[in-house]
């Protein structure tokens, strides 16, 4: 992918460029306003990070997908099987709405 790539370089190509922060900056801020709303119903904790949230999606997402192939082979499993992306699917969203949910 893309990301892996550049930082291989230390991300001294993208850094020149606004593309990443043009398309972050936006899911980012929005994930705030959601967040904040749900702080304000009680459906979510409080003084929850929405850029440390969005972090952790992308970073469970692309691991998967960037090392697809290469951790399937090493337990065993077809992770580009459509069952085990909707398991994988699945289990981040849990993972996400536990770490958000009130305590």
């Amino acid at each position: 992918s893309l990301v892996v790539e550049e930082n291989r370089y230390r991300g001294q190509h993208i850094q020149h460029t606004d593309l990443p922060y043009r398309s972050s900056k936006p899911m980012i801020e929005h994930l705030a306003e959601v967040l904040k709303e749900g702080e304000a119903s009680g459906v979510f904790r409080a003084r929850i990070d929405a850029r440390q949230t969005y972090l952790d999606i992308f970073s469970m997402c692309l691991f998967y997908f960037t090392n697809l192939y290469t951790v399937s082979a090493v337990i065993g499993f077809d992770l580009a099987a459509a069952k085990e992306i909707k398991r994988r699917r699945e289990h981040i969203v849990r993972s996400v709405l536990n770490s958000i949910a009130p305590r």
